[in-house]
């Protein structure tokens, strides 16, 4: 179960952090992961993580690459 980045962007909203809890219940209760979109900075990756996100995805960790970059990065 993926969020869109706009809520990732409102974290600390008290109303907006309280729909991500329950989206991780939710994700949680149906056997399925939670992964936060839109991650652009450690203190929303520290946030999601508190409140019980299991993936995220942004430029926290890598802009986009082209296809060969990325395999030649999974290649190692």
């Amino acid at each position: 179960m993926k969020i869109d980045p706009e809520l990732t962007r409102q974290i600390g909203n008290p109303k907006v952090d309280t729909i991500l809890e329950t989206v991780t219940l939710l994700a949680s209760r149906l056997g399925m992961n939670a992964t936060a979109e839109g991650v652009e900075d450690l203190g929303q990756i520290s946030r999601l993580k508190a409140i019980g996100f299991d993936f995220a995805q942004g430029f926290a960790f890598s802009r986009p690459i082209s296809s060969d970059a990325a395999l030649s990065l999974l290649a190692g």
